[in-house]
């Protein structure tokens, strides 16, 4: 096993306590929806995916891909999920094998509400911050995002 130095190690759990802690607030309105968290991943990847994409079109298998979820699971899980209103299960219109999965207007309340949420719980904890120690931090996480989107 590779030796990881000290300040990597304390970074990556500091990230994943970071990260559990905005989870955590997410779900606390998932609660009002009586949804999973695994219904939270999939509403969360349809509104990325059709925010960051001109094709707008999200297949159920590329659905499942995206999330690495079985199949199966995801035909559950899309079930669930129109059942309660938040997706729409529709035919494509290109090609009528292809079964596309949209976010309802309630989906996409819904997972603004959460987003909101996070970004509410990350600004009352910054007003704890200096400015500069927030822009600092700000400047860093940008550029471990460009690093990772590099591979």
């Amino acid at each position: 096993m590779k030796k990881i130095p000290k300040r990597i190690q304390a970074l990556e759990r500091l990230l994943r306590e970071i990260n559990w802690s905005i989870t955590i607030k997410g779900r606390e309105i998932l609660k009002k929806f009586n949804s999973s968290k695994s219904q939270l991943q999939c509403l969360s990847t349809l509104y990325f995916f059709n925010s960051s994409n001109d094709k707008q079109e999200m297949t159920m298998g590329e659905l499942a891909k995206s999330t690495d979820m079985s199949f199966s699971a995801m035909t559950g899980l899309v079930d669930r999920l129109i059942k309660n209103k938040l997706i729409r299960r529709r035919r494509s219109n290109t090609d009528r094998r292809k079964v596309i999965i949209d976010l309802s207007k309630r989906g996409t309340s819904l997972i603004k509400e959460i987003i909101n949420e996070r970004q509410s719980y990350l600004h009352f904890l910054s007003k704890k911050l200096k400015v500069s120690e927030l822009s600092s931090t700000l400047e860093t996480l940008k550029q471990l995002s460009i690093e990772i989107k590099k591979g």
